[in-house]
């Protein structure tokens, strides 16, 4: 007989946590100690296992945040053995009866449309009356020994413009940006503080400055050893699409390449960012890509 059972995963000794990593990726193991993957504050992980003879045989990782009553699924996976027996509709029957006990009002999910699963997920997914998917964001992931043609175009700076590493940022300058990080003239989803602000990567992390006031930037982050994210690139709007962007980027890859860090991931949210620079991508990145994934949404309101 196959059972469900709600794991807090505070009470997980090493023994347990060993055995659910063979149902999920190494990127939510931190779940499996109660951590957010993200790291968001005040999430609550939801571990949900199938279980046959005190075995655990299948696993759904999500978490909420009661604050904003969201939730996300991370990670819903079942052992090839017992597949095909409804045991993952049954996790995520489950999973909603215990966000709609939280009082959560919507869980979403992303996934890499190149997944092999993606087709069964889209399947369960749509038997529990999710909405249909949408496409989310777009990754490339890139070597550092790329060499496109558009890398060594001049990219001249206009009069009065500097670069510096953002780690040689002054006490004033940096107290200018984050004042308007905080008074949200800069979006929050560019803004170079926040729970990632610990692995900036100071390689490559670089800064516009025009007379003294901060005005762009290309912060990246070390996500792995090997692995640097290009994650933020932002310039004033008086100075969008006039060549100041391009000198970041191309300047922050060339640093990377001169480097021993051998992979570069560029990651676009296609709802929140610029059509410009998505069209960038398309057409300055994918094309070198040694891999690209498409991530779909999908989401439920509860």
């Amino acid at each position: 007989m196959i059972t469900i059972e709600n794991i807090d995963p505070q009470r997980l000794d090493e023994k347990g946590r060993l055995s659910l990593q063979k149902l999920t990726e190494p990127k939510y193991y931190p779940c499996l100690e109660g951590q957010h993957p993200d790291e968001v504050t005040n999430a609550q992980v939801v571990l949900l296992v199938a279980l046959q003879n005190n075995q655990p045989l299948g696993l759904l990782v999500g978490s909420f945040v009661p604050i904003l009553r969201s939730a996300e699924l991370h990670s819903l996976f079942v052992d090839e053995k017992f597949r095909n027996q409804q045991i993952a509709s049954t996790l995520l029957q489950e999973f909603e009866k215990e966000l709609k006990k939280q009082k959560a009002i919507v869980v979403t999910f992303l996934y890499p449309v190149e997944n092999a699963f993606s087709s069964i997920y889209e399947n369960i997914f749509q038997k529990q009356n999710w909405e249909k998917p949408i496409p989310f964001s777009i990754q490339c992931l890139i070597k550092n020994s790329f060499d496109a043609p558009w890398l060594n175009k001049p990219y001249p700076l206009p009069h009065g413009f500097h670069e510096l590493y953002w780690r040689d940022l002054n006490e004033t300058e940096r107290d200018q940006l984050k004042s308007e990080a905080d008074r949200q003239i800069i979006p929050g989803f560019l803004s170079p503080f926040g729970r990632n602000e610990k692995i900036i990567e100071p390689a490559n992390s670089l800064v516009l400055i025009n007379e003294k006031r901060v005005i762009g930037w290309m912060i990246t982050h070390r996500i792995a050893p090997d692995t640097i994210r290009y994650s933020s690139l932002y310039i004033s709007p008086e100075w969008q699409h006039k060549g100041p962007a391009m000198r970041l980027l191309c300047d922050a890859i060339k640093y990377q390449t001169h480097s021993t860090i051998p992979w570069a991931l560029f990651e676009t949210n296609l709802s929140t960012t610029d059509k410009a620079w998505i069209k960038a991508l398309r057409e300055r990145i994918m094309p070198y890509a040694h891999t690209t994934t498409h991530i779909n949404q999908l989401w439920k309101k509860l």
